[in-house]
């Protein structure tokens, strides 16, 4: 069975060659552009940014747990509401 390389794994491959400088300068970049527009990204979120420029997380990682506390969030505030009412 053939597989095959989609361009999405091609750009993790590219990143996955950046030093962790490097990752850290793009993802110093990114941050200060999300902060300029109002976002104020919390411990974990940034904790997950470290993992990912050291390497230990990939992008995809880090998006699946910030998704994950995003519902979570959501969850509890859904049943927060639905108790006081």
């Amino acid at each position: 069975m053939k597989t095959t390389t989609t361009s999405h794994h091609r750009r993790e491959a590219r990143r996955e060659a950046f030093t962790p400088e490097e990752r850290r300068y793009f993802h110093e970049q990114a941050l200060a552009s999300s902060r300029l527009e109002g976002f104020v990204p919390g411990p974990q979120y940034l904790a997950d940014c470290e993992a990912v420029i050291a390497g230990t997380m990939t992008r995809d990682q880090a998006r699946a747990a910030s998704l994950a506390r995003a519902l979570a969030r959501d969850k509890a505030a859904r049943e927060e509401v639905e108790r006081i009412a």
